[in-house]
């Protein structure tokens, strides 16, 4: 972690799955094998709505106690699952992108899965 106990984050984007696993090696080779959590699959839902006083969209999609996203991430099997841009909790939100859930596994199937459900929490 950075200054201030928060992580540095590196996207790694590629054509193949064969050249992100290589990007990925030559990283863990740089910076050590322990250092580097890899997603090989993500999705990004973008929410639609901007933050608006009076109404935390981020609670809402959440639900009580995230219960909603945890449901997401037992049911689907992926890694992580997080609310990021504008209108997140920091350190996840970055006011140049807009509030958006991201969703990361090591494969594509559960990034799926999540990302179908996801939409449909998003148009409840």
């Amino acid at each position: 972690p950075r200054a201030g106990g928060e992580p540095l984050y590196l996207k790694l984007t590629a054509d193949s799955e064969e050249k992100l696993r290589s990007a990925v090696e030559r990283i863990k080779q740089m910076i050590g094998p322990n250092v580097l959590k890899a997603h090989m699959s993500s999705a990004v839902c973008t929410v639609g709505i901007e933050p608006t006083a009076g109404f935390d969209s981020v609670a809402e999609i959440q639900g009580a106690e995230g219960e909603f996203l945890a449901h997401i991430k037992q049911t689907s099997g992926i890694d992580e699952i997080r609310i990021r841009g504008r209108g997140a909790l920091p350190p996840h939100n970055d006011p140049m992108e807009p509030l958006h859930v991201y969703i990361g596994a090591a494969t594509t199937e559960p990034v799926q899965a999540a990302h179908a459900l996801v939409e449909n929490l998003l148009e409840t």
